[in-house]
């Protein structure tokens, strides 16, 4: 077996082992990218799906506390107009015209009539 002479060598080999470096080093650099690419797509996905959860999770929790307050604002109109008004109590209609009520700020109005109001069929007008 011959030897190659070592000006032969680094005239054709040194130059192709460099080549090969800078492509192992390229392909490095692309798979490291690639990876790093497909890291933040699944932190990405991971944090809008956390996201998502705690936005639901909040929107229930003050969609069932402000159903809460209408229930409760309603229910104490209701029992105010009772007491005050034993006689002629509020019918069943009345009474779910009155939980129908979606705004706090018309629940508040109610509730301050039916203190000043002289019958239920005035505070029914104020419907």
């Amino acid at each position: 077996i011959r030897q190659i002479p070592e000006s032969l060598f680094k005239e054709i080999a040194e130059p192709r082992i460099q080549e090969y470096e800078q492509r192992a080093k390229l392909a490095g650099k692309l798979e490291g990218k690639q990876e790093g690419i497909l890291e933040g797509k699944r932190e990405g996905k991971l944090e809008g799906m956390l996201k998502g959860k705690l936005e639901g999770k909040l929107e229930g929790i003050l969609e069932g506390q402000l159903a809460g307050e209408f229930k409760a604002k309603a229910d104490d109109i209701i029992r105010f107009l009772t007491k005050r008004f034993e006689k002629s109590p509020p019918t069943n209609k009345l009474q779910e015209q009155i939980r129908d009520v979606r705004s706090i700020e018309k629940l508040d109005e109610l509730f301050d009539f039916a203190i000043t109001c002289n019958s239920i069929d005035e505070f029914v007008s104020a419907l």
